[in-house]
């Protein structure tokens, strides 16, 4: 009998969870909520489609699924027992076309739920996915291994927009090549393999690195045959084959700071443009001077770069950048020489706080500050400095200009409940930022930051149409903080959003413009979606203060 109940409870503990991994964890039932909706696929039930719940962390950037389960006959799906906060509701199927409308542009849509709440029709009208397939082969018609296809959505007047699948490593061919893309949204794409200018990431066998090659085997773009996508349908054979493997090349340099001295770990930018100055592309990677100053970048194509040294706050210098054309030889003899900047010290106080040593919740706090660039196509830098226990700080390799200072943090995990109040220098406010000269040393900055107990709760309404596949941000700034200095929070599916420790004032909030970025023959484009919304919201301490954001699209020629 003992061992038969002992069964029985294992079989009942297996169940259980069984279970809770698939339904979220029970709350109290004066907490717990429920999230549901209606799925369809071509406007019919998704009978059995896997829905997936995702609990976002505090900052929004991670989801961890916590539940899922299939939707039933009529399509219909409920989570229960959802405690309060922030979810994702997804689906698992890469071959369907979700919105990306989950925090961050993740697949999905964001949803906040509060205690006990139910909410109803976060609802999803998916569309069966195409499919591209084929197979990349060299001149001699051997399996193309490792390499990562491109598609590009064809848009108006020859712009395109690359299309990223949920399933990354389907744009990979095989060991024999191939390679099968689910999940393609309907429409016209170029399809192409290999790269066209810069320095391309080494991938497949050996780190081959081929010359861009579009279907159906063609480097001139304007020559492309592009390719149909359709609801549900494959399109197969879509096979390249590419020429020769390119050869890259080498440049090198030093750098000097003001005295002619090499100096050491000066990290470089490098933006890379195609020959014909049509397209540009700015990265970041190990590019640095070593310990004798001298700096060396391999793997590099044919084509204009620019490089642009950091700020250096060690050695308190900056440069500027510089251009340069790079032929089919290596180059070396570059020089870039670095200039002494100026610096901006001073202290930061918490206000309220009658103690000076700031509270441990902000021993991350940073300061970042922005330079305005010194001409066209060039970086004004900008520099950061922690600020120590003290409240003391140092921003130095500053160039001349106005400086405008902004709150940063060196921890992923740093509350952003801090605002900048006021900023002081010489018994005046700075808020529009301080002029700095060449080499100033500028001391006695003082940076008032706080926190409160006010609340903003509100809902960006739509009107005069539908928005599908955007995603809305709402950016908010207290009005006597450092202007442009704005954070950003992101509704909901019910448009819906809270934000919390809130220093009493006014605030202004944002919403849109919504701009898709484009690029083509014709070069980069911004296109375009919704007007600015804006409107002013007074905050008190301890209250909620409620808000509607009305967005009224009207059709546009």
């Amino acid at each position: 009998m003992r061992n038969y109940l002992s069964v029985m409870f294992l079989a009942v503990l297996i169940w259980t969870m069984y279970t809770n991994s698939q339904q979220p964890l029970q709350t109290t039932q004066a907490q717990s909520g429920s999230i549901a909706g209606y799925i369809t696929i071509g406007g019919k039930p998704a009978a059995g489609v896997e829905v997936v719940l995702l609990k976002l962390d505090d900052k929004g950037s991670r989801r961890t699924q916590i539940a899922s389960l299939k939707a039933e006959e009529d399509g219909r799906y409920r989570f229960t027992g959802v405690a309060p906060g922030d979810y994702d509701v997804s689906f698992s199927s890469t071959a369907l076309i979700v919105p990306k409308q989950g925090r961050y542009g993740q697949p999905g849509r964001t949803v906040k739920v509060g205690s006990g709440e139910a909410v109803q029709s976060i609802d999803f009208n998916l569309i069966q996915g195409g499919v591209i397939t084929g197979r990349i082969t060299n001149a001699d018609g051997v399996p193309v291994v490792g390499q990562t296809i491109k598609l590009n959505k064809t848009a108006e007047r020859g712009f395109s927009q690359e299309f990223y699948p949920a399933n990354h490593n389907s744009l990979k061919t095989n060991d024999q090549g191939v390679y099968r893309v689910e999940g393609v949204e309907p429409g016209h794409y170029l399809v192409s393999v290999g790269v066209s200018y810069g320095i391309p990431r080494s991938e497949g066998e050996s780190g081959k690195i081929y010359k861009q090659t579009f279907y159906p085997g063609v480097t001139d773009q304007s020559k492309a045959t592009t390719v149909e996508v359709k609801e549900g349908a494959v399109s197969g054979n879509i096979d390249i084959a590419v020429g020769n493997l390119l050869k890259t090349y080498m440049v090198t340099g030093r750098i000097l700071d003001a005295d002619g001295n090499p100096l050491p770990n000066v990290r470089l930018g490098i933006v890379s443009m195609r020959e014909d100055g049509s397209v540009r592309t700015n990265g970041t990677g190990p590019w640095s001077s070593d310990s004798s100053g001298e700096f060396r970048i391999e793997g590099a194509l044919p084509g204009h770069y620019q490089l642009v040294p950091q700020v250096d706050a060690s050695s308190n210098s900056y440069g500027d950048s510089i251009d340069f054309d790079l032929r089919n030889e290596n180059l070396s003899g570059i020089e870039i020489r670095m200039t002494r900047g100026a610096t901006i010290s001073g202290s930061v106080i918490v206000d309220g706080n009658k103690d000076s040593t700031l509270p441990d919740q902000l021993s991350d706090l940073g300061l970042s500050v922005f330079m305005p660039p010194p001409g066209r196509g060039m970086d004004g830098g900008s520099s950061r400095s922690r600020v120590n226990r003290d409240g003391s700080f140092k921003l130095s390799g500053l160039r001349p200009g106005k400086a405008r200072i902004f709150l940063t943090s060196f921890s992923p995990k740093f509350s952003n409940e801090f605002t900048i109040l006021r900023i002081e220098h010489n018994g005046a406010e700075r808020q529009e930022g301080i002029n700095v000269g060449p080499g100033e040393q500028i001391t006695g900055v003082r940076i008032t930051i706080g926190s409160g107990t006010g609340v903003i709760r509100g809902e960006v309404k739509i009107e005069g149409g539908q928005l599908e596949g955007v995603r809305l941000y709402v950016d908010y700034r207290h009005t006597k903080s450092t202007p442009n200095s704005y954070s950003v929070i992101e509704p909901d599916a019910r448009g819906r959003f809270v934000i919390e420790k809130l220093v009493a004032g006014d605030y202004e909030l944002l919403v849109g413009p919504m701009t898709v970025n484009v690029t083509g023959d014709a070069g980069g484009k911004t296109m375009g979606r919704m007007p600015t919304v804006k409107q002013t919201v007074s905050v008190k301490p301890g209250a909620e203060s409620e808000v509607t954001l009305v967005l009224a699209l009207t059709p546009r020629e």
